[in-house]
């Protein structure tokens, strides 16, 4: 078995966050949302959305990613007004 810990190396620190927020769409299933990170990140993330909503047509993406936050958007989720709660998790996994 190799070396494992910190000062080996083997060990890489990685920044994890996570949350849930609100997204009110229009009447045609759309809708943005502004989300700021609990702590700025090192680098830009990589951000992985989820909706608890049952609906398959809904597409969500994120963008205008930087280290302080991101924008969501959610397009033709059910085409009426609605709220959709959506989950993310972001993460920095910039090495050195």
């Amino acid at each position: 078995m190799g070396s494992f810990g910190w000062r080996s190396g083997s060990i890489q620190p990685q920044n994890l966050q996570s949350g849930s927020f609100t997204i009110d769409t229009d009447a045609n299933g759309d809708g943005t949302k502004s989300v700021t990170f609990k702590k700025k990140m090192k680098n830009a993330p990589i951000v992985v959305l989820t909706s608890q909503e049952s609906m398959t047509t809904g597409v969500l993406a994120a963008y205008n990613i930087t280290t302080s936050g991101f924008t969501a958007r959610a397009d033709n989720f059910s085409g009426t007004a609605s709220d959709i709660t959506v989950g993310y998790i972001a993460m920095d996994d910039t090495r050195p």
